[in-house]
C-alpha cells in the first residue's frame, strides 16, 4: 500500500507541474495580450471582471486564478489574440 500512496503522490506532484507550467504560459499570454491592447492591468482587470491586484498576481505568477473565473473570463479576454484584436 505505501507503494501506492507514493505512486499517488509522484502523479499529483507531476500534475502540479504540469498546471503550474501551464498557468506560467497563460500569465505571460495576459501581460502580453493586455500590452499589445495597450491596456493598464486596471482597464483589463475591469473588462475580465477582477480586481488590479488579482490581475497584478496572475501576470506575475504569483496567484493562479480559480478555475471558474479563469476558465471563463482568460478565455474570453485572450479569444482575440490571433485576430490582434
Amino acid at each position: 500500500m505505501t507503494e501506492g500512496r507514493h505512486d499517488s503522490k509522484s502523479h499529483r506532484a507531476g500534475d502540479l507541474r504540469c498546471k503550474r507550467d501551464e498557468f506560467e504560459d497563460i500569465a505571460e499570454r495576459l501581460q502580453a495580450r493586455r500590452e499589445a491592447r495597450g491596456q493598464t492591468q486596471e482597464e483589463a482587470a475591469d473588462e475580465i471582471g477582477v480586481d488590479q491586484s488579482a490581475l497584478s498576481r496572475w501576470e506575475a505568477g504569483l496567484r493562479t486564478p480559480k478555475t471558474v473565473l479563469a476558465r471563463r473570463a482568460l478565455r474570453a479576454y485572450l479569444a482575440g489574440e490571433a485576430d490582434g484584436d
